[in-house]
């Protein structure tokens, strides 16, 4: 073979390990979800399927969407009487 073709082969592994080594180093931001009224955290026709779908098209993001009580029915009915200051320091709230 060419020096040329040899260096050309040797240019192009190189690159293919630099562009792996740059998807290895990829970071995936966090995604944080808090529901609105009348909703809760986790059904799979609501906030649950926003979850899921930011997962799917994200490659994987770490998703978590936050939960105001201790179930589901908790988380519901939080959501109504509570302002969102009165949340701030409730045991429940806090994971």
């Amino acid at each position: 073979m060419e020096i040329k073709t040899l260096s050309l082969i040797a240019i192009i592994i190189l690159l293919l390990y630099y562009i792996q080594s740059q998807k290895a180093e990829l970071t995936l931001t966090p995604v944080v979800l808090w529901h609105g009224m009348g909703d809760t955290c986790c059904l799979p026709f609501s906030l649950g399927h926003i979850a899921t779908v930011i997962k799917e098209n994200t490659a994987g993001s770490y998703v978590h969407s936050l939960k105001i009580g201790g179930n589901l029915i908790d988380d519901y009915k939080k959501t109504y009487p509570q302002p969102l200051t009165g949340l701030v320091g409730d045991p429940e709230t806090s994971p």
